[in-house]
């Protein structure tokens, strides 16, 4: 069977403070786009699982969530182990906050769940143990995210624009991002800006209102220690442009043609980073 893992972007991204589970509580607005990996998976005989991948440095071990989530389902529900065969075409760049690796997370829980049939509350805790995002490609669409990322709201899909992506040749830690955002933390960070407003102005198709709107917190870290990539934020034929995650890549948000699209994706490799 073959599966589309999709990336997602963040359209809104705040981190509210620490917690003490080490986490941080987020408020975001996450949303699908059409950029993906594609996921293969059959079942084999045996309890062993065959792992392969066009990317070299993913192997069948604790660094790929694929791994770790297909080790969590079975170790968590008390299953019997079923042996597979996992094809993964990694198209998502990685380490750039796409979300690809909870999203392939996502897709092995979904299918292991059906094969199961395994109750969605089940493979949503599952999921949290794996990492924040996890939680979220279980369901995909457009939704406003808080906490640790275990705060789900799914709202109604937001439809009828694109998404350039510019992808610089570089890529951050999540903790040193993490780490590096705390003297940014403060009531007026914000500026004024809201998820709710955001979405609003999304749905009016209302340009000064998501401009007035679209945020992330991690933006003064990245241009502070790689100032050449306010270049990418040059947005001349868009509504707007913004870091996704903890960065370094960016979208540009524009009118999808005839309001038909759904965040159909164009990606741009830069040279900025180097």
């Amino acid at each position: 069977m073959i599966f589309k893992s999709y990336a997602k972007i963040n359209l809104y991204l705040d981190v509210v403070g620490k917690r003490d589970d080490g986490y941080h509580d987020i408020l975001s607005v996450f949303q699908s786009i059409s950029l993906y990996d594609l996921m293969t998976i059959d079942e084999k005989k045996g309890k062993d699982v065959s792992f392969f991948s066009n990317d070299p440095s993913l192997k069948w071990d604790k660094g790929n969530l694929i791994f770790r989530a297909y080790e969590a389902f079975f170790d968590t529900l008390n299953l019997p182990r079923i042996g597979l065969r996992i094809t993964l075409k990694k198209r998502i760049p990685k380490g750039c906050g796409f979300g690809g690796g909870s999203s392939n997370a996502g897709v092995i829980l979904l299918h292991l769940g059906r094969r199961f049939g395994v109750d969605l509350k089940d493979l949503e805790r599952i999921a949290m143990d794996l990492g924040s995002d996890v939680k979220y490609f279980l369901h995909g669409g457009t939704a406003i995210v808080k906490g640790k990322g275990d705060e789900v709201e799914l709202v109604e899909d937001i439809t009828g624009y694109s998404v350039n992506l510019k992808i610089p040749n570089l890529s951050f830690r999540t903790k040193d991002m993490y780490r590096k955002i705390s003297c940014f933390l403060n009531k007026n960070h914000r500026k004024g800006r809201d998820p709710l407003h955001l979405l609003q102005a999304l749905r009016k198709v209302d340009p000064d209102g998501i401009r007035s709107n679209v945020f992330n917190i991690f933006e003064n870290v990245i241009l502070l220690e790689n100032p050449q990539l306010s270049a990418l934020l040059e947005n001349p034929h868009g509504i707007v442009s913004s870091f996704t995650g903890k960065g370094p890549a960016v979208f540009t948000l524009l009118h999808g043609e005839s309001g038909r699209y759904r965040f159909v994706s164009k990606i741009e490799y830069s040279s900025q980073g180097m």
